[in-house]
């Protein structure tokens, strides 16, 4: 690990230094930016107990003309994982591609995105990285319904003649770029959403979409999402309902989930959140409600210290969660 990780740091903070911008990384030049960033958690449950480094990310991006630029991100995770109960440690050194694409701007209207690249569905999945979410966990939402990544095309804009209207359309209908790296093996992804700005305070949109998961079920999805802010309070919610065809037994199942958060910023580096989450598996028959209260402390924008206590209508999965997370 240490083979991997201090060079690049040493790397990052000695050439350039003087373009260093904590949180955005070094810039290189116009063409190369590297950056990076790890989240560490602590976990207590009724069953376990444990610590772990989380995650480790190696970034490089940068504008190779006024319309052409890419994106390159390499993650481990989780990278380190101790036990208490057991006294075991666990070692993952792999890092996987994440997300690898380039971009070619050609105009508000029409943009487009090859490669891998996260599915631009909602709020949640649109910020992969911990340390810029409010709380350290992630709604069953963000990894249960739909894949969150496309290796495939994205073609993105404003819809003419409008400044608050946005849209995406986004196909696959190949393999993941890194398969051990996505929460839905899949080979068919196809979608599309819509996000409206009405102002600085209040959005909301939705997104449509089918994917055939590798042991031939179709889903085909409907999600929506709103968010509302007024001055130090921030509302948000998403929903997706997932309709679920299973051709080797010849059955339809479904899914849903939705969550509603709120967040009420105490002054510029304290906040506290609260969640209620609402899941449902026809197929499993299972439904898990979810409440969740955190407090997030932030020095500065890219460093983040969070902890959280999360009530299950399932009482063996209640747990508390801190977590220290540094965008670099």
């Amino acid at each position: 690990m240490r083979s991997l990780l201090i060079p690049f740091f040493i790397f990052i903070f000695n050439i350039h230094l003087q373009a260093y911008d904590m949180g955005r990384g070094v810039e290189i030049d116009e063409k190369l930016h590297l950056g990076g960033y790890f989240s560490t958690d602590y976990e207590v449950s009724k069953n376990k107990k444990l610590f772990r480094l989380d995650d480790v990310a190696l970034m490089a991006y940068g504008n190779l003309s006024d319309e052409l630029s890419y994106m390159i991100e390499l993650e481990a995770a989780p990278v380190y994982t101790y036990e208490f109960e057991a006294d075991q440690e666990h070692n993952n050194l792999r890092f996987h591609k994440e997300r690898v694409y380039v971009d070619y701007k050609y105009s508000d209207a029409l943009n487009v995105r090859v490669g891998k690249q996260i599915t631009p569905i909602g709020y949640w999945n649109l910020e992969p990285i911990n340390v810029l979410r409010d709380t350290s966990s992630n709604p069953l939402l963000s990894n249960q319904m739909f894949p969150k990544f496309v290796s495939g095309i994205d073609i993105y804009g404003y819809v003419p003649n409008s400044e608050s209207l946005s849209y995406h359309i986004f196909a696959q209908n190949n393999r993941d770029l890194d398969e051990e790296y996505i929460n839905i093996k899949n080979k068919h992804f196809f979608g599309a959403s819509l996000e409206n700005e009405v102002d600085y305070n209040f959005q909301y949109g939705g997104s449509i979409g089918e994917f055939i998961t590798d042991d031939a079920k179709r889903s085909r999805f409907i999600q929506l999402n709103i968010k509302y802010e007024m001055q130090a309070f921030t509302l948000q919610s998403e929903a997706v309902w997932s309709n679920i065809e299973d051709h080797n037994v010849n059955k339809t199942d479904y899914k849903f989930a939705s969550y509603l958060q709120s967040l009420y910023r105490v002054d510029t580096k304290n906040s506290i959140v609260g969640r209620y989450e609402y899941f449902n598996d026809d197929a499993l028959n299972s439904t898990q409600h979810i409440g969740i209260i955190g407090y997030s402390y932030r020095p500065i924008y890219s460093v983040s210290f969070k902890g959280e206590y999360q009530l299950n209508s399932d009482s063996d999965l209640n747990k508390f969660l801190i977590s220290f997370s540094v965008l670099f």
